[in-house]
């Protein structure tokens, strides 16, 4: 019998999502590793995997250095498009969103600096820089805010799907 961390099992589960790119079952891998990570954290949300980077204050160094944010932020669980350069777009989680930026959930941990493509339902691609990341989940800047009208739509949809 194999013994793994629930951490590495989100991790395998990433790995095979990608050889699954653009069909159901890249999705179906994506929630199990969610799942994976889910057990993974204690009741204060912190990694009880001891491969945990989090120094001083439980921000990784890549977070640990990003910007305050420019304006607060509405939590959301929801589904977005992502498409990344060179790559096929697919479905990712959102974890929160402001007009200027979201929390996103990566198959591949993406690079600082990357430019990247996020895809809200109702709305064309908007250009993202990400900003910080956190294993498998970063924080990405529009590379224009959204008009709070339009992100007020936008909330209101994923809230309503």
């Amino acid at each position: 019998m194999r013994t793994q961390s629930f951490s590495d099992e989100a991790d395998e589960c990433r790995r095979h999502a990608l050889k699954f790119q653009g069909r159901p079952e890249a999705a179906f891998l994506m929630k199990l590793a969610c799942s994976f990570d889910d057990l993974a954290r204690d009741d204060r949300g912190e990694l009880r995997s001891p491969r945990s980077t989090k120094t001083d204050g439980g921000a990784t160094p890549d977070r640990a250095a990003r910007k305050p944010r420019k304006a607060e932020r509405v939590s959301l669980a929801a589904e977005v498009r992502l498409r990344r350069p060179g790559k096929s777009n697919y479905r990712v989680r959102a974890f929160d969103a402001s007009p200027g930026g979201c929390k996103l959930e990566f198959i591949e941990r993406p690079d600082l600096g990357e430019i990247l493509w996020v895809k809200f339902e109702g709305l064309e691609l908007l250009e993202a820089r990400v900003c910080w990341t956190e294993g498998f989940t970063a924080g990405v800047e529009f590379q224009k805010t959204l008009h709070p009208a339009v992100f007020e739509m936008v909330v209101k949809r994923l809230a309503a799907s």
